[in-house]
């Protein structure tokens, strides 16, 4: 099975941004690239306002754009997730706010998802780790894949140690497509670059 890495469309110039986490969280995002649950520890509710710095973006799309490294899922994401069996995410709903403070959308939640896999040739791969945490890889300019590594019928899921590029499998980006879900790519691992999304 093939798969792909699933990013933000940042060519969409009316996509609203979310950049603004509750102030609860905000010091803890961190978290979110462990691949544990963390229902017991997201506020609810969790507001995410969209980004003041671009008023004319306004637009919510299936993967929202956001600035915080998360998975944002619209219902029907969520959905379409749900029915391809990915059974290894966490679904922590959010209110989305417009420019004025309006309520724009409570159809969105963060999907966390769990159990990182080791499946990222790291001899055949170019990568770049965090000075800080030297386990975070924080660039990658290719992605090599150890196919054996991965589990059968996985459809979602994040590589150990590059918890910011969610990958998933041929089966799930056709049911998004089939559904014409909007906001996302699919680049094929051997031409990612994590410069350019």
């Amino acid at each position: 099975m093939r798969y792909f890495v699933f990013v933000e469309n940042g060519d969409v110039e009316d996509n609203a941004v979310l950049s603004d986490p509750p102030e609860s969280i905000k010091d803890e995002l961190f978290r979110f690239r462990e691949g544990v649950p963390l229902k017991d520890w997201f506020p609810s509710p969790a507001v995410f306002p969209m980004d003041p710095e671009f008023p004319k973006a306004r637009k919510l799309y299936d993967l929202q754009a956001t600035t915080l490294s998360i998975t944002i899922a619209s219902k029907a994401l969520k959905t379409t997730f749900d029915e391809a069996g990915c059974d290894n995410v966490e679904y922590l709903p959010i209110l989305i706010h417009n420019h004025r403070g309006k309520l724009a959308s409570a159809d969105y939640c963060i999907a966390n998802i769990l159990q990182p896999v080791d499946a990222m040739d790291r001899e055949a791969s170019i990568y770049t780790n965090s000075a800080l945490i030297p386990s975070l890889v924080t660039r990658l300019e290719k992605l090599v894949l150890r196919m054996e590594a991965i589990p059968p019928g996985l459809h979602l899921f994040r590589l150990t140690g590059v918890p910011h590029y969610p990958l998933v499998s041929e089966t799930l980006k056709r049911a998004i497509e089939k559904k014409k879900l909007t906001g996302m790519l699919f680049v094929a691992p051997e031409e990612f670059n994590s410069a350019l999304y």
